[in-house]
């Protein structure tokens, strides 16, 4: 049994440290509802503020499209003349400088204020008015630069054509912003500077939400004002150029007796295909596969080296389709310099049937430029119908041209396959059931280290464009058949208003300027029964498919197959020999000067600066060099599938790392220590031009196993007579210690120039102190190699060439070289360049990998 026995109860109060107990749990509650109430106020400041910003974009994104729905039909007469004085402006100086130094000088403005507000009197209502204020306009700035991506001539064509059009557009730019490093500076810190202002507002003790939202709706009012005004401004500035195009077509077409003469009056039909915002590079692989499959490559001609006046359809269109008066001179005048007479007014003057059949949206300027002196179809549309494809307009224009009738005809059809929002343009069942190898490659394969918001949306484009490029192709041999069927010579010429920039989204927009957005597509058709009666002609073309022509003097070209003559010599593709003058595109006026691309190497033009492509200025270092060495010229690490096809205009040579996998029947395109990104040397060399181009394959791991395997591959991809243009460059390292000399010798017997990689850090070491030990050791060593395997080159780097000068070997033995600080044609090592068989210059690009 237990016995209790009474004991003294023990307070917890006693203890000595439950004050210090009792405090801390008294202060952890106390901030435990400061912290709640702080992050609670934080999640409803933030909510707050994500609220006002989509109310914002909504807004601003519903009033831009109100406005370019109003700015078509009625309201032209009154843009007319608010176009002149929107001219007339522009070529302030004052107006210039505003523009490229409103939105970083607002940017500043804006900090400074927020600083000066919170450090000198919060409670001040004025200071934090002024504040919102520049908030709002340097979020305004943001949104411009944002919209701004469409480009003038896209604002043109979204103000006159349905919904579908208008929302696709302004998604492309949501989608793919362009991140340049200045504008990702300037749209960051303008993001930090009004989310700043929301937060310190919201948070400060003397403003109440409704003041809050009152300060809120001031600077939303004020940034879609900038909005509207920034992007009409561009608007109106195109539609008056639109004026200025009709005005000089006008005023030339009364003097079409005294300028021409037709010199010919052989029976013919000539179709003319527009294509809309057509790539050449994907055209072409298209194209090429369905010619093939059709079996339809007989009496077909197909240009590669062409480009469009201009990255935009108004003004390229203007341009290919009137006569310019100077071959080289008009290239740099603006379109109101002087009258150019349209080619369909020639034609009618001379008695051609001429007819225009467009898929273009409803009042298309092109056809109410140049189809105001034909036959005008289009098919019915509006803002509520479904969008039509190309494929009606084509059934009636082909019809046109089959019907019977003496008098000869010129047909145009104008496409609108190609335009933004692919996949909407073209019958679903072409998307559905065709396939290519890029829809298999991963984002990286394609991009390589190009950051993307939606790298779906990115992947998305090139699946549906490589689509609407299958599509148009197969309209282009359903036309070429009907011919085939005619008795009469009919002769099909196609070409597109200007290029497309599909890899990155950002289209034919000129304010991110590159060679995809310019160069276009050229393809010619002789029918059996023209190519007997333009037999000249025909020889011509194919002489001339190589040749550097411009849209700008196609008229010439069509003129000459309608035989009519101008008052100068036609610059035309059927002529030989044909010496066309440097090429010059997409003159823009902008800043207070005239801006051009100028795409072949020249001396720029006074009073025109040149705008910088990456790939022509590459160009412009190839075209440099004497003709028979520019095939030398390579560009480097040309290691993601975008970055390669950008690299094609510029180069015929291109350098890539690749890494042999055997176990895995696959050889891929990267550099270690990078990892593989899934792209195929097999990918890569599918679509290397038609023309005689080489490459530099740098192999990082060589062995017995892998040469061997890589001398199969490459047997398979690669046809006898273009083997001698490709260079294998072997490593050393496993080379050293495994012989692989009849693996070399299996590549130097299939064709293959094989080089020996000379280790850069020891050859700039040998070259700087040829008489030491060690360098006179390590040119032995090189030599001993170049004796064991049957190499035929040597590559090293351009600062080791006295190194490499020094190494005893064979006259067999050529040499190969790189030379990474090249950025102009001034740097290139000229006395070098007539020792090598190729030299590797540096070429930059947003898809490095």
């Amino acid at each position: 049994m237990l016995k209790v026995t009474n004991c003294p109860i023990v307070s917890v109060k006693s203890f000595p440290h439950y004050r210090l107990v009792q405090s801390v749990e008294a202060a952890f509650n106390v901030n435990l509802l400061k912290f709640r109430s702080l992050f609670f106020r934080s999640i409803k400041s933030l909510s707050f503020f994500v609220a006002w910003f989509l109310f914002l974009c909504f807004l601003s994104f519903t009033v831009f499209l109100l406005f370019l729905i109003l700015l078509s039909g009625p309201f032209e007469g009154w843009l007319s003349s608010l176009a002149q004085t929107a001219m007339t402006i522009k070529a302030s100086k004052l107006i210039a400088l505003l523009q490229s130094t409103y939105c970083p000088l607002l940017l500043w403005i804006s900090i400074c204020s927020l600083i000066a507000g919170r450090l000198g009197n919060p409670a001040s209502r004025r200071t934090f008015a002024t504040v919102a204020v520049y908030a709002a306009l340097v979020f305004g700035c943001m949104f411009s630069y944002f919209f701004k991506d469409f480009g003038v001539d896209s604002f043109s064509e979204v103000s006159r054509t349905d919904y579908r059009s208008v929302i696709s557009f302004c998604f492309q730019s949501i989608y793919s912003p362009v991140l340049t490093r200045s504008r990702m500076f300037i749209s960051t810190f303008v993001f930090l500077a009004f989310m700043l202002y929301i937060l310190t507002s919201c948070y400060s003790r003397f403003y109440s939400a409704s003041r809050c939202a009152k300060y809120l709706s001031h600077a939303t009012v004020i940034a879609i004002v900038i909005l509207v005004v920034h992007d009409l401004y561009g608007d109106i500035e195109q539609f008056a150029g639109y004026n200025v195009y009709r005005s000089s077509l006008n005023a030339a077409s009364k003097h079409i007796k005294e300028s021409f003469i037709a010199n010919g009056n052989q029976d013919v039909d000539i179709f003319v295909y527009i294509g809309e915002s057509t790539n050449s590079t994907a055209f072409y692989q298209a194209f090429k596969s369905q010619t093939q499959e059709a079996g339809a490559a007989e009496g077909l001609v197909a240009f590669d080296d062409v480009i469009s006046p201009h990255s935009h359809t108004l003004p390229s269109l203007f341009r290919a389709l009137s006569f310019n008066r100077d071959s080289f001179q008009d290239q740099v005048k603006s379109d109101d310099s002087s009258p150019r007479p349209s080619l369909i007014d020639v034609l009618n003057k001379f008695s051609w049937h001429t007819e225009w059949f467009t898929n273009q949206p409803e009042n298309d300027w092109i056809s109410g430029l140049f189809g105001r002196s034909s036959t005008v179809y289009r098919p019915s549309r509006n803002l509520a119908a479904h969008p039509t494809f190309d494929t009606e307009a084509l059934d009636s224009a082909l019809s046109s041209l089959e019907a019977d009738g003496t008098q000869r005809k010129f047909v145009i059809f104008h496409s609108f396959a190609g335009h933004a929002g692919y996949c909407e343009n073209i019958p679903l069942s072409i998307v559905a059931n065709r396939q290519f190898p890029e829809d298999s490659l991963p984002f990286k394969a394609i991009y390589g280290d190009m950051l993307a918001i939606s790298q779906e949306r990115f992947l998305h484009n090139i699946r549906c464009y490589n689509q609407v490029m299958h599509f148009v192709s197969g309209n282009l041999v359903r036309v070429m058949r009907q011919m085939n069927r005619s008795s009469r010579p009919q002769i099909l010429v196609y070409f597109s208003d200007h290029g497309e920039d599909y890899l990155s989204g950002t289209g034919h927009d000129s304010s991110v300027p590159n060679a995809m957005k310019i160069e276009v597509p050229l393809v010619v058709y002789f029918n059996k029964q023209a190519r007997r009666v333009f037999q000249p002609q025909y020889r011509a073309a194919l002489n001339n498919r190589h040749a550097a022509y411009s849209l700008q003097w196609m008229t010439d070209s069509l003129l000459d197959l309608a035989q009519v003559s101008g008052t100068r010599n036609l610059l035309s593709l059927f002529r030989d020999p044909l010496n066309t003058p440097p090429r010059i595109s997409s003159l823009r006026y902008y800043a207070g000067h005239y801006h051009a691309i100028y795409v072949d190497n020249q001396p720029t033009v006074p009073d025109v600066l040149p705008v910088l492509v990456e790939e022509f200025a590459k160009r412009d270092s190839v075209q440099s060099v004497p003709e028979q060495n520019r095939a030398i010229l390579c560009a480097h690490r040309v290691d993601s599938y975008a970055k390669f096809l950008n690299s094609t205009s510029a180069f015929d040579c291109q350098e890539i790392d690749v890494v042999v996998t055997p176990k895995e029947n696959e050889i891929y395109v990267f550099h270690p220590p990078k990892s593989s990104t899934g792209l195929t040397l097999g990918m890569v060399l599918t679509h290397l031009p038609e023309s005689e181009s080489g490459m530099w394959v740098d192999v990082k791991n060589a062995s017995r196993d892998n040469l061997e395997f890589l001398g199969k591959y490459l047997n398979r991809y690669i046809p006898a007579e273009k083997r001698a243009h490709f260079l294998i460059e072997i490593s050393g390292g496993d080379i050293e210690k495994h012989l692989v000399s009849e693996e070399v010798r299996f590549l130097r017997t299939s064709g293959f120039s094989v080089s020996y990689y000379l280790p850069t850090d020891e050859g700039i070491r040998c070259a700087a102190a040829l008489s030491s030990g060690s360098a006179v050791e390590f040119r032995h060593r090189v030599e001993q190699m170049l004796i064991s395997a049957p190499y035929n080159s040597l590559s090293f780097d351009r600062r080791a060439v006295g190194c490499a000068s020094a190494i005893h070997r064979d006259k067999q033995v050529h040499w190969n070289t790189w030379d990474l600080s090249v950025r102009t044609p001034s740097d290139l090592d000229r006395g070098l360049l007539e020792q090598v068989d190729k030299y590797l210059i540096p070429y930059s690009s947003t898809y490095e990998y």
